[in-house]
């Protein structure tokens, strides 16, 4: 009987150091392979005004306007071919403008159509020559023309760039570099970690905005940028 004990209890301590080890070698095995580990200890990104953003959210190479060491920053993902994002944009743009220098504004995409990736790399493409924003103006204000057609025709983002006072020849090229097609696939699979099942959609230092009139995104201003925003005219 006392062999038998001195069995059980030895079977007993291999499987529980066993157990120990396959937990110990998993969790360390899932670690490794989280996200958070893999970009660093918190997997946050040190924005200004002291707040800590997702690296999911803002991205180093995201197209941004405004001051980095600014009090709020705002992110938007956008698809260029979305009629909400085009009635929305003038809407954005004025609340820019009324909190210009407090305000650091970062465009992320969401390529749901089918001439988005086009569009994306329209854009990135004129960013390359400094002229970002006239295109993403231009891209909206020029959408009914270029956007929901049976296949992408990259001819109307050439005629925009030619308006714009572009090398035309160099945003040819560019605009057929793949890298753009990678940019738009690695921000989709940022929006989704994001729970971004729409666009726009907005967040204002890491916070998601629900009301996108003027006067919705001035009362989400006003707890970071206080009367200037709540009040603005």
């Amino acid at each position: 009987m006392k062999n038998e004990l001195r069995l059980l209890i030895s079977l007993s301590a291999v499987i529980l150091g066993g157990t120990a080890l396959a937990a110990f070698l998993y969790n360390k095995n899932a670690a490794e392979k989280s996200p958070t580990a893999a970009s660093g200890a918190t997997g946050k990104t040190p924005t200004s005004y002291g707040i800590q953003l997702r690296e999911e959210l803002v991205r180093p190479d995201a197209p941004a306007r405004g001051p980095e060491n600014a009090a709020l920053t705002v992110v938007e993902f956008l698809d260029p071919e979305c009629e909400s994002c085009k009635a929305f944009h003038p809407i954005m743009k004025a609340f820019l403008q009324e909190t210009e220098g407090q305000v650091r504004f970062v465009v992320r995409y969401m390529a749901f159509h089918g001439s988005s990736k086009l569009a994306i790399a329209a854009l990135e493409s004129a960013r390359l020559q400094g002229k970002y924003w006239e295109m993403l103006d231009t891209a909206f204000v020029m959408a009914d023309e270029w956007s929901h057609k049976p296949t992408p025709d990259p001819t109307y983002f050439v005629k925009y760039a030619t308006g714009l006072g572009l090398d035309v020849a160099k945003f040819e090229q560019d605009l057929g570099d793949p890298k753009w097609e990678a940019l738009a696939d690695r921000d989709m699979a940022d929006g989704k970690i994001m729970a971004v099942r729409g666009t726009p959609t907005v967040f204002f230092n890491g916070e998601v905005v629900k009301d996108f009139s003027l006067e919705g995104l001035r009362a989400a201003a006003a707890p970071v940028l206080g009367n200037s925003a709540s009040s603005a005219n």
